[in-house]
């Protein structure tokens, strides 16, 4: 059972004034000063639009695109006609010309290339603890050359990283992904980063490579990268957990994004599919991970039957998700769902009906519990609205978009692809348009965004820990105007879990002057052989110089037992079924660590079948 103990904080410390707060603009106002500096680099009538946008802690914002024409002047030799699929802005919108990730038009040059017919594509961008950037999507690979002279020279499928200054990160070594054999694009949609650093790759792709003369590594679509680039062989997904029935041929992995929780379990979405059929059958998945790969049958949410694909999930601090996929039919409306840990849906989410279909690139959920969403009644993507904690519409944020100068030489709507949030409340956004709520910007946009009081707040505020996980890593992140240093201490307090569990752990987190976003701590859990049941400590935030300590101070951790059995939670269905007609079998599994299955046919073993489903196939 689980057993909280609430503990008191020794200390706390919080500066406070008496302010009159200026007249603030509407969150939906254009930034004015950024689409005069950055709305102005890339080139309205021509094609191609923002596919990422990242904004670091110290105020700096990446954009990740698909080949756009730009020019800008880098000083020498002065205004170049560029393509740039990654490039980084100052926070007044003017461009960082101490990065460079630059591409010549044709996609042969220096930067982000892809030779092949088409170009560059950064789908997804990551950050590292030490700054250095992951840029994902679909490429070939980075140099600071040419084709035929390549100077410094990274060949690496739909993934290469950076230095913090832009240069090449040469030591992230991998050849990247492999295609599917039965052809189509590999590319990478998102990253994830681990507290760790370890980077998770979702996308469409088959494998990945250390080398290009190493032989290939079967993933199906979601892998996990050691921060040397290699990969990392104690994370594997096995489709057949999944319901993909045994023996059948060229099965598929399409993920569109990953998720961490407090304990490192990982949530996905996406979908398999197997065989050469058209249309291929299809299993969609929604599911947790442990952190080795292996599926959690302990979440086990219940999908839609006409659900088209899921793609976005992002993990809330009380450790509920708000999972988000389109239906199949009726296609005038999106999925959009509260999930409790178990899988079941949290009632206190309804999506507002009125906003029809709606998309985001990624979901995210920003710091004060919304959600920017890409609307459109007349399908074409021209509009972003945001919406509250609990699905209703939030009236304050409604953007749309104008395409003026398009490159077919007439006018037509916009469309928004993807938007972030930054710790000052600010929100960027991009894809392709020339004017967004009537002030001119090409291609990307910044918005006033709400104002975000000075605050630290824990990512999580309901943390779990699986005993045997080694340790457990938790976050502060510091919002607001970002004005000053800022430090804050914190403490373990042992609860129902003491030395034998834990090792004590205390410290001081810091964020330097303009520094935002999230920084971490490490507590130590040991593992024993003890069948004793869920045990809790708190971790304490105290002491804070510079901003204050926002929500709770103090937090629960639940260490989750592991001595304790597996509990079956469905059993398998008896089924009647046509002669010579496929079956297919599960069983339902609640269990805090992966567990083995093995199937039995009048009490002997079926060979091969030892995931949580087993099929029979037609004849």
């Amino acid at each position: 059972m689980y057993r909280n103990v609430f503990l008191s904080v020794v200390s706390l410390f919080a500066a406070s004034s008496l302010s009159i707060s200026a007249l603030r603009a509407a969150p939906d106002t254009v930034d004015a000063v950024f689409a005069n500096s950055a709305g102005q680099v890339f080139e309205a009538a021509e094609y191609g639009g923002i596919a990422s946008v990242l904004v670091q802690p110290d105020g700096k914002i990446l954009f990740g695109s698909n080949e756009m024409p730009a020019v800008l002047d880098r000083g020498t030799p002065g205004e170049t006609s560029l393509a740039l699929p990654l490039i980084r802005f100052n926070p007044d919108g003017t461009v960082d010309n101490t990065f460079y990730a630059d591409n010549h038009a044709t996609g042969s040059d220096a930067g982000i290339y892809y030779d092949s017919n088409g170009w560059p594509e950064v789908h997804a961008l990551g950050l590292l603890s030490d700054g250095k950037i992951v840029a994902a999507g679909v490429m070939q690979g980075v140099r600071t050359g040419t084709y035929s002279s390549p100077g410094t020279y990274l060949e690496s499928n739909s993934i290469v990283r950076f230095n913090a200054d832009g240069t090449i990160d040469t030591s992230f070594q991998t050849a990247g992904t492999i295609g599917w054999p039965t052809g189509g694009l590999n590319y990478i949609e998102a990253v994830t980063i681990q507290p760790d650093d370890k980077t998770i790759a979702v996308g469409g792709f088959a494998g990945f490579q250390d080398a290009s003369t190493s032989p290939y590594i079967a993933r199906y679509g979601i892998a996990r990268l050691n921060v040397d680039g290699s990969v990392d062989t104690g994370f594997e997904i096995d489709p057949s957990e999944f319901g993909v029935p045994s023996g059948v041929y060229a099965v598929r992995g399409f993920f569109g994004a990953a998720a961490l929780d407090a304990s490192g379990k990982i949530y996905v979405t996406g979908y398999f599919e197997w065989g050469y059929s058209y249309p291929a059958p299809r299993i969609h998945v929604v599911a947790r991970l442990f952190p080795d790969g292996h599926r959690d049958p302990s979440f086990n949410p219940t999908l839609p039957v006409n659900l088209e694909e899921a793609r976005g999930v992002v993990v809330e601090p009380d450790g509920k998700l708000v999972v988000l996929g389109q239906y199949e039919s009726p296609a005038s409306s999106s999925w959009m769902v509260r999930l409790n840990p178990d899988g079941s849906v949290d009632p206190s989410f309804t999506l507002d009906p009125a906003l029809g279909v709606v998309s985001a690139r990624p979901l995210q959920r920003d710091p004060a519990g919304k959600y920017l969403l890409v609307t459109s009644a007349s399908g074409t993507r021209d509009r972003m609205q945001r919406i509250l904690s609990d699905g209703s519409l939030d009236p304050s944020f409604d953007a749309s978009s104008l395409w003026t100068d398009h490159p077919s030489g007439t006018a037509e709507s916009g469309y928004f692809s993807n938007a972030t949030t930054a710790p000052n409340g600010k929100i960027y956004a991009g894809s392709a348009f020339d004017s967004v709520n009537g002030t001119p910007t090409v291609k990307l946009v910044a918005f006033e965004g709400d104002s975000m009081p000075a605050a630290l707040t824990w990512t999580a505020t309901a943390p779990s820990v699986v005993e045997n996980a080694g340790s457990i890593t938790l976050s502060v992140r510091r919002t607001g105007p970002l004005s000053g240093a800022v430090s804050v201490d914190y403490s373990t307090s042992f609860g129902s879990a003491g030395a034998s569990d834990l090792t004590a752990t205390s410290g001081t987190l810091h964020w330097a002057d303009g520094l935002g976003g999230v920084q971490s701590l490490v507590i130590p859990i040991s593992q024993d052989a003890l069948s004793e049941g869920d045990e809790n400590f708190s971790v304490n935030l105290s002491s804070a110089v510079g901003d204050p300590i926002a929500g709770p101070s103090s937090v629960s951790v639940t260490i989750i037992d592991d001595e304790a059995l597996p509990v079956i939670t469905a059993d398998p269905v008896s089924l009647a079924v046509k002669e010579g007609a496929s079956a297919t079998f599960s069983v339902g599994v609640s269990s805090p660590v992966p567990v083995s299955y093995q199937w039995q046919k009048d009490g002997v073993d079926i060979p091969g079948a030892t995931s949580s489903s087993y099929s029979i196939a037609a004849t």
